[in-house]
């Protein structure tokens, strides 16, 4: 039971292992906080349950959907919050940003409501067994994942003329 509980911890670590990545993601390209984030990581898991649980979607159409919906909402953001106060202060930016957070919290509880969803599993509930505990195949699935994002983007900020780049652009953003 503790090594179930151990291995559910460390799947969830590296959902929010991802989450971090998104941090400084952003931060190592704009030299500013995002504290909108993780509102905008809810928003876009509701958009995919709202297109599995009402447009019968598939989760593969729901996720690409998503993803293009919330590249459009990014596009949006960073026009209005980050390029129009590029040139203030960083306080600035951490204030739109949290106002952003704010309006989308607010935009999620009208939506969606004050109650958590739970959408559909992705996957059928598989368990591999080592010794006398069963590990969620979903658990292993996400730490491959995690690990394997993690090294792309190592690899893209460190070996690459665009990491190189990026980089450059957080030093001297003129």
């Amino acid at each position: 039971m503790l090594v179930q509980l151990i291995v559910g911890g460390l799947a969830i670590g590296c959902v929010y292992a991802l989450l971090a990545l998104g941090f400084v993601l952003i931060f190592k390209t704009t030299g500013g906080y995002n504290f909108a984030q993780g509102d905008l990581a809810v928003f876009g898991g509701y958009l995919v349950i709202f297109t599995i649980e009402k447009l019968w979607f598939s989760p593969i159409v729901s996720f690409i959907i998503a993803m293009l919906l919330m590249a459009g909402l990014g596009i949006v953001y960073e026009h209005f919050c980050y390029n129009s106060l590029r040139k203030r202060t960083a306080s600035y930016f951490i204030i739109a940003s949290v106002g952003t957070a704010i309006a989308l919290r607010a935009v999620n509880l009208i939506l969606w409501g004050p109650t958590p969803h739970i959408g559909p599993r992705l996957f059928s509930k598989q368990y591999f067994n080592v010794g006398s505990t069963s590990i969620e195949s979903q658990y292993i699935l996400i730490a491959i994942i995690t690990a394997f994002v993690l090294l792309v983007f190592a690899y893209l900020f460190n070996k690459t003329k665009l990491g190189s780049m990026l980089r450059a652009t957080s030093q001297d953003q003129d």
